[in-house]
């Protein structure tokens, strides 16, 4: 969004522009005239009080008058309101709402009734994949949410940083605070969409949506923190692939890591999709086991996610989001790269 102080932000953004402003302030009549006043302070022709233009131009354009911020309550609500707007727009998308609501019709229609009761023994491991594809669709679809802003949230933090709006606090507390809605709304429409035609039960259903909730924002979190370290649009992009393709494999959903040689099986625990799939199979798989001879539980021994309690589970995942989250401010608040664009 561009302001009138975008102009003066840009001309002085660059060496050369300041250069070409500094020599037209010297040669500007209106400049010299107010530098012949200084004539009987004995500072001669062109000077006031002993500053030539030289000295005058340099000074007029580096006022030494401080700029003092509004309270940090203030400038979160005003930049919470901008963000709330913005995610409002995300969630008005047509585009974004045809891909969440496809994706559940395809997964739910091709995997329809796996989960009911006369079908759950024998279609255990299907059980687990539609467990995974609700993980994975809300791990990536969050962290490139974030990525997509990223452009225009970096020239427009870039401008309001350099002309003193507001403070990097504020606006990393807003836009923490701001990717909620999306987070939430969403996932909620495709759970109600998939669930009932997998056939998993609806009483299990808030404790899932709580999980894929974490699990999105854990996602968003590890976004974050790579966009604000590289500030790179396209770097950040490849990063981000590589990193969550490490996650998600070594999850444990595509191989038994817990079989693997324990140089490389410790893996697993770098892994947030590892406690992840922990809580979900705990809570969506585990406690629905038909009978002795066709247990749902069964199908996870070829799998190797976490099988610590669900408040550890939790409490790592957290602890995951948080860190990354306190990184990405740590990155933010000494980076070097907020640029003009």
């Amino acid at each position: 969004m561009w302001n009138p102080p975008d102009h003066y932000i840009e001309a002085v953004s660059e060496k050369a522009s300041v250069a070409l402003l500094l020599e037209a302030m010297r040669s500007d009549p209106v400049t010299n005239a107010i530098g012949s006043v200084g004539v009987s302070g004995g500072g001669g022709v062109g000077s006031v009080n002993g500053l030539g233009a030289d000295t005058l131009a340099p000074s007029l354009a580096s006022p030494s008058v401080s700029k003092t911020m509004a309270p940090l309550s203030y400038q979160v609500g005003i930049l919470i309101r901008r963000g709330f707007k913005n995610s409002s727009d995300v969630l008005s998308k047509k585009l974004e709402w045809f891909l969440v609501l496809a994706l559940g019709l395809v997964w739910g229609g091709l995997w329809f009734g796996v989960a009911t009761p006369s079908n759950r023994g024998k279609h255990a491991a299907d059980a687990v994949s539609v467990i995974f594809f609700i993980a994975a669709q809300w791990s990536w679809g969050p962290a490139f949410d974030v990525l997509g802003a990223f452009p225009q949230e970096r020239d427009v933090l870039a401008k309001e940083r350099a002309s003193e709006v507001y403070s990097i606090e504020s606006y990393y507390i807003s836009k923490c605070l701001c990717e909620l809605p999306v987070q939430m709304v969403m996932p909620a429409v495709f759970l109600l969409l998939l669930w009932p035609m997998v056939g998993l039960p609806f009483s299990i259903l808030p404790a899932i949506y709580g999980i894929t909730i974490i699990n999105a924002w854990v996602s968003a979190s590890i976004s974050t923190m790579l966009m604000c370290l590289i500030f790179d649009g396209d770097l950040v992009m490849k990063v981000l692939i590589v990193v969550f393709v490490y996650c998600m494999s070594a999850g444990g959903f595509f191989i038994n890591m817990a079989e693997q040689p324990a140089y490389i099986g410790w893996a697993r625990y770098t892994s947030y999709w590892y406690y992840s799939l922990g809580l979900y199979t705990s809570v969506a798989i585990t406690p629905f086991d038909d009978d002795d001879q066709h247990r749902m539980s069964g199908a996870l021994d070829s799998y190797s996610f976490s099988d610590w309690s669900d408040a550890t589970n939790l409490l790592i995942l957290v602890t995951y989001g948080v860190v990354c989250r306190v990184l990405a401010y740590v990155f933010l608040k000494f980076s070097s790269k907020i640029k003009f664009s």
